[in-house]
């Protein structure tokens, strides 16, 4: 059975979002324009956000207190040089077209 959260009233979606982890809140903001606004009411600021980057990727972290040891990983980016286009989907991630494999 699934939860109607779009039907919770918007104090209640806002603080169940705020019990989420940071890395469930990022990838929730991509799903649609609709959740990445209603992520935005929670206000979370980092204080930091850490990228590594690497020969084929980077890894994206942001810390919320100023000790460099809080950093929560929030995603990781592989770089691809080059996709065929048969491989080319288009997909729509956060209200935004995109082409992706």
């Amino acid at each position: 059975m699934t939860i109607p959260f779009n039907r919770f009233p918007l104090l209640v979606q806002i603080e169940i979002l705020s019990q989420l982890g940071f890395q469930d809140i990022f990838l929730l903001s991509l799903t649609s324009e609709k959740m990445r606004n209603l992520i935005q009411f929670i206000k979370l600021k980092p204080k930091k956000v850490q990228y590594a980057l690497s020969d084929n990727g980077i890894q994206v972290s942001v810390g919320f207190t100023g000790d460099d040891k809080d950093f929560h990983h929030m995603a990781n980016m592989r770089h691809v040089p080059q996709i065929s286009v048969k491989e080319r989907k288009q997909v729509n991630l956060g209200g935004v077209k995109i082409q992706s494999r």
